[in-house]
């Protein structure tokens, strides 16, 4: 999938812009294996409407989904699964935290297409009690052979 623009709100609409926050946001990212079926069906009835786009977010019809209401949709998730309510942005400080565990600083940067990795690693990564733990047993284990 290509990150080429971005959608902002302005007044009571939302404005299209053909770039990105910063020139690292621009890129490219391997899609999660699980999409695949839903995006390739999303690219069928698109066709079927015989409306071209290159929007992951729109309707079957090709018409642009609002960013509010991806977050008005989140929220209506959160609440059915007795979850609690989270911006939509918020998602990729999950998405941070969960890779951080098992990738490299350098890789979640350039996942989340961060500028700058002090971004990722100060903002967007969240240590844990576990992560916290993890490095207490790893310091044993040094100490242990000195």
């Amino acid at each position: 999938m290509q990150i080429r623009n971005t959608v902002t709100p302005k007044g009571g609409s939302f404005v299209e812009s053909e770039h990105t926050k910063t020139r690292k946001s621009r890129r490219t990212i391997r899609l999660v294996e699980s999409t695949v079926p839903y995006l390739e069906a999303l690219k069928k009835s698109q066709r079927d409407y015989q409306k071209k786009t290159n929007k992951v977010c729109a309707w079957p019809d090709g018409r642009p989904v609002r960013p509010d209401y991806l977050c008005k949709a989140l929220h209506r998730v959160c609440e059915k699964n007795d979850l609690p309510e989270i911006r939509f942005h918020d998602l990729r400080y999950t998405a941070a935290t969960l890779l951080s565990g098992e990738m490299t600083p350098k890789q979640v940067q350039a996942f989340l297409g961060h500028e700058d990795i002090s971004t990722t690693m100060n903002v967007y990564v969240h240590g844990s009690d576990n992560d916290r733990a993890a490095v207490a047993e790893k310091m044993d284990s040094i100490l242990a052979k000195k």
